[in-house]
């Protein structure tokens, strides 16, 4: 071997060492754990899953005789029932849904903001024609919510450009 083969390698050590080292110095910044919400990702449930695994490979090569593993393996199961049912149930989604839809009609009705330009009915947030004529309702800035005008190329409050998408709501 060369003296120079023998420089390249130490310089690659060198190199790579501090890289490799990283996580050994500083473990908080290599760990993310997120908050488990599912059954498989909580500790109990992923130990007895591996260790099922592990049960099955081990039987699969000849480690584990046919009766060991018949014997093991249904008290694996049991414990793993056992770990999905410690698990607080899941939110439920259609209860969330109503939920929001129900937030979203309050808000509707307690903050009525406009008035209908051709009869005077009142027009709830979100009303994009009057309930009462059918008339379109005023148009408002997207950036800022303020009343704007058809020929409007720019809101006057905030600046916002005022597209084609604006101009296709009234």
């Amino acid at each position: 071997m060369s003296l120079t083969s023998i420089l390249i390698g130490l310089a690659m050590l060198v190199a790579v060492l501090p890289i490799v080292a990283d996580p050994f110095r500083h473990p908080e910044r290599h760990t993310r754990r997120k908050p488990s919400t599912s059954p498989r990702e909580r500790p109990a449930y992923a130990a007895v899953l591996r260790a099922l695994r592990d049960l099955d490979f081990d039987h699969q090569t000849g480690k584990v005789s046919d009766e060991d593993h018949a014997r093991v393996r249904p008290e694996l199961l049991l414990q793993a029932a056992q770990a999905m049912e410690a698990v607080p149930a899941e939110t439920d989604v259609e209860a969330m849904i109503e939920a929001e839809v129900m937030r979203l009609r309050l808000e509707m009705r307690s903050g009525s903001a406009d008035r209908c330009a051709g009869c005077g009915n009142e027009l709830h947030k979100g009303d994009r024609f009057c309930p009462a004529c059918g008339r379109a309702a005023a148009v408002h800035c997207p950036g800022c919510g303020e009343l704007i005008h058809d020929a409007d190329r720019f809101c006057a409050w905030c600046g916002v450009s005022l597209g084609v998408a604006v101009k296709e709501q009234s």
